[in-house]
């Protein structure tokens, strides 16, 4: 978040579609809510009009979680987004445990299917990194650096059946500013 600003995610469904979607709740403070909320919406406007303007924006687009809508009302900004299925990269491919042993905090990592998957899996990895390149080339096509990219803010829905990908989903662009400036 900006600065100091609190957001709180919501899982609801659109009354007019009955589509289920996630609501980013940004609290106002003073009458104003917090800053990477503008940026939010500005960032989503413009990779829109990427997605339309490039010859791969659909597919670049399928890998980004969209705004839909957003609402402003007395206490709240809303930013309404599509639901997006999955886990963060970090949970799909670690479980971190910590416990007290002998007085210290000691950590235990577990790695998860997934995780071992992708490392033998080169179609998988190569599935993995084309989606993550068709993101960047939008974002970069858009002229727009997200500069909060993280495994917290990749969200991977992961069928282990099949061993696939079903989707990948890059999130959060509240800090995400134009290349130019």
């Amino acid at each position: 978040m900006g600065k100091g600003g609190i957001a709180l995610v919501w899982h609801g469904i659109n009354v007019q579609s009955g589509q289920q979607v996630a609501m980013k709740q940004f609290p106002k403070t003073s009458g104003k809510f917090d800053s990477s909320a503008g940026v939010e919406i500005q960032v989503q406007s413009l990779l829109r009009e990427t997605i339309d303007r490039i010859p791969n924006g659909v597919a670049a687009g399928e890998n980004l979680c969209l705004l839909l809508d957003y609402v402003e009302d007395k206490k709240d900004l809303w930013l309404i987004y599509e639901l997006c299925q999955g886990k963060t990269m970090n949970e799909a491919l670690f479980e971190v445990k910590g416990e007290f042993y002998k007085g210290e905090r000691i950590y235990m990592v577990h790695h998860s299917n997934l995780y071992h998957i992708i490392r033998n899996n080169l179609a998988l990895m190569a599935d993995f990194i084309k989606r993550m390149v068709d993101v960047l080339e939008l974002f970069y096509q858009a002229g727009i650096v997200h500069a909060d990219l993280k495994p917290d803010n990749i969200l991977v829905d992961f069928d282990e059946e099949t061993q696939q990908i079903k989707s990948l989903k890059v999130i959060d662009l509240g800090s995400s500013f134009l290349l130019n400036s």
